[in-house]
């Protein structure tokens, strides 16, 4: 190798204006240039950008000439040697090989050792900037030796120099590694060697300053209190084009220049969107992906829609919508998802406040329930700083959600508490001011400022409408007591309307708005201190029934429910109870068999039936088996 003649792979042209190197075209300009260029690059990219710009550029021009020997000599090992030769030759400097060379094709395993003697790079950057205090300086020799023994041997080789004349040491030092050899070590300098690796560009780091400029200025809205409004309306003016913004029921919340999107497109991504937030909480998750819908109109064919969700954390609040009217870059595009960004931000600072005056405004209920008369104006006061005139008449409503068939799971203190903020909390307002809105154990306790049953009936029909068309896999109890005119009252009225609720779930009752005073023998029952009588009387006409079900897990007492619902109906009661008109002929044979009742008989049948009502009043409690 130490015959190797570069200028034998040269062929210079001036007539042509052209440099070959083995048939490849080569640039001949000052070394001085190069150090310009580094000069520009550390300048403009800082040290650490240059690093890896000028380490990569070293890179290719190692990897080039590897293939060009390889091409020319073959791939014998021994011509790796020609590497440093090459180096020489092109000026950057002198190698020496310190130990001899380690490798091993079917391992992977490569290493070899040496120093760079009179290091151009070294030297400019001492005379340039004066002493490196951490990093080695040589970054295109690095990149040079990387790229020749990688693209050499085929593995993915680094180079690390351990010393550096630029930062103050007496030597060059390197070492050369392939990436299995250097293990985890690999990890801290393989970003400027690997060869999908890539730089950020000006262009792209210009970008990103605007983007944060655009982000900081969109949450100061949000400290400023803005609100949704304010930001719609400069993402509009960041953008250049019309924005909606729709709460999690895609109901419009406010925009920016509303008026270019007509009702037909609105109606459009009100379907389109329905069909998103299926799917999204079937997975019980949110993409936070900026999406292009296009809208599918002949009218308007170039119209394009971008669609970003409004989330924090699992939570979803809701979309915003930008039309499209040219196409978007991508900084305007991350406009958008900034924008989402502080609109959740912002309904978490409205949540937050929200869930403070529930906790209040359930403190305060506690107070007024207490009955502590001593505390009374204490209590009025408290009450005025929310809000509530407690000198003027009161009702306490409680409402009770129920899941299908009954059942209370998934009804959670944080669901109901959900329900309040967006659903229960805006209608009272709307409809009562001034009214108390708090939660207690799963149920919904509201001291409506009013005394007219025709406003609470008004309220109750609709709050069942809201949950119906909102969380339809849910029903609404909606339950009142007397009219409060006293502090004395509220207690009442709370045990009251308590009590309406439990009455109604044991009777399997939803959807219901009632007073605990229009419940009747319901609530004469439940007020009624002498439950032993009652359930005794129970007994006496069911008590077999409940026995016979209970040993033989049968039910007589829900066949004998359905009949007397069904006016005694033999056709319409085996059809409900999925039995054959002789099954239930004979259900009822045995339970005429069993109680001693005639059910023909309308004595008998009445004493069935207010049995049946007693039972449920009573939840079957002491006494009566499940």
């Amino acid at each position: 190798m130490r015959n190797f003649n570069l200028k034998e792979l040269l062929e210079f042209r001036p007539d042509q204006g052209t440099i070959t190197f083995k048939d490849n075209p080569m640039i001949l300009f000052q070394a001085i240039t190069l150090d310009y260029l580094k000069d520009e690059l550390i300048r403009s990219l800082g040290r650490d950008l240059a690093r890896g710009v000028l380490t990569r550029f070293g890179y290719r021009c190692g990897y080039h000439d590897a293939k060009i020997i390889s091409e020319t000599y073959g791939k014998d090992i021994r011509f790796i040697s020609l590497g440093p030769i090459m180096y020489r030759w092109r000026g950057i400097g002198k190698v020496v090989i310190e130990e001899e060379l380690q490798f091993c094709e079917e391992t992977g395993h490569y290493l070899l050792k040496g120093k760079w003697e009179n290091s151009r790079e070294a030297k400019y950057f001492i005379e340039r900037y004066g002493k490196s205090k951490q990093q080695p300086v040589c970054w295109i020799s690095a990149g040079y030796a990387s790229g020749f023994a990688s693209g050499f041997t085929g593995l993915d080789i680094i180079c690390v120099e351990s010393t550096c004349v630029g930062k103050g040491d007496d030597c060059c030092s390197w070492e050369m590694r392939s990436i299995k050899s250097w293990g985890e070590l690999a990890g801290e300098h393989l970003s400027y060697f690997k060869g999908d690796f890539s730089f950020k560009n000006l262009q792209t780091m210009l970008a990103e300053d605007r983007s944060i400029d655009i982000h900081r200025q969109l949450t100061q809205l949000v400290l400023d209190g803005k609100g949704v409004e304010v930001i719609a309306g400069t993402l509009g003016e960041i953008v250049k084009c019309p924005v909606l913004i729709l709460n999690k029921n895609l109901d419009l919340v406010t925009g920016f220049n509303i008026e270019e999107f007509n009702q037909d497109q609105i109606n459009f991504f009100r379907n389109y969107l329905k069909v998103f937030l299926n799917e999204s909480q079937q997975k019980d998750t949110y993409s936070r992906q900026v999406t292009r819908i296009h809208y599918p109109s002949e009218a308007d064919p170039e119209f394009t829609f971008v669609v970003s969700p409004i989330v924090s954390g699992a939570k979803f609040w809701g979309l915003i919508i930008v039309l499209e009217k040219r196409e978007l870059s991508e900084l305007e595009m991350v406009a958008i998802e900034h924008a989402c960004t502080v609109s959740a931000l912002d309904y978490l600072k409205q949540d937050s406040t929200l869930e403070t005056e529930l906790r209040l405004k359930g403190d305060l209920l506690d107070d007024i329930f207490s009955l502590d008369k001593e505390k009374y104006n204490y209590f009025a006061k408290k009450a005025l700083r929310l809000g509530i005139d407690l000198s003027r008449p009161h009702r306490v409503l409680v409402l009770a959600l129920a899941s299908e068939g009954g059942k209370n799971r998934n009804i959670s203190q944080e669901f109901v508490v959900e329900i309040v903020k967006i659903g229960v909390g805006p209608i009272v307002e709307s409809m009562v001011p001034n009214s108390l809105v708090a939660v207690r154990r799963n149920r919904i306790v509201i001291v409506l400022c009013a005394g007219s049953t025709g406003v609470l009936n008004d309220l109750a029909k609709m709050i069942r409408n809201w949950v119906a068309g909102n969380i339809p896999a849910y029903s609404i109890n909606v339950t009142w007591g007397r009219e409060c005119l006293v502090l004395a009252d509220y207690r009442i009225s709370f045990e009251e309307a308590w009590k309406a609720s439990d009455i109604l779930k044991n009777l399997g009752r939803k959807n219901e708005g009632i007073g605990f005073e229009d419940l009747g023998i319901y609530a004469i029952l439940w007020e009624s201190n002498n439950q032993e009588k009652i359930e005794e009387f129970v007994r006496s006409k069911l008590g077999s029934l409940l026995d016979y079900d209970h040993r033989h897990k049968a039910n007589l007492v829900e066949t004998l429910e359905i009949f007397l619902q069904k006016n005694c109906n033999f056709t319409e009661t085996a059809a409900a109870a999925f039995i054959h008109k002789n099954s239930l002929k004979y259900r009822l044979k045995k339970i005429e068999k069993l109680t001693g009742l005639d059910l023909s008989n309308e004595e008998d049948r009445f004493q069935c039936q207010l049995s049946l009502r007693f039972l449920k009043t009573l939840n079957r409690q002491v006494g009566l088996p499940v």
